[in-house]
């Protein structure tokens, strides 16, 4: 059996999801990139999943992208904030 602490499952690490909405797919995705290369840069004791389509890409015309960063800590998250 695999324990949840070992996968970086709640409640062993906190989770916070930032989505950037386009007008084009590859402007959203860019946006996406440029954040995540930034924040990993920046951070330590975080993981970044992502980026990547959120589960409804489009909505009203706009396309959404998503990273989630994963940190042990929740203050680091608040910090990214």
């Amino acid at each position: 059996m695999v324990r949840a602490d070992g996968i970086g499952l709640a409640p062993f690490y906190h989770a916070l999801k930032i989505e950037a909405s386009r007008k084009t797919r590859k402007s959203a995705e860019e946006s996406m990139n440029k954040l995540s290369s930034k924040l990993n840069g920046s951070f330590s004791g975080i993981e970044i999943l992502g980026p990547s389509p959120s589960f409804i890409e489009k909505k009203g015309g706009y396309y959404s992208w998503q990273i989630v960063i994963k940190s042990k800590k929740r203050s680091t998250l608040c910090d990214i904030l």
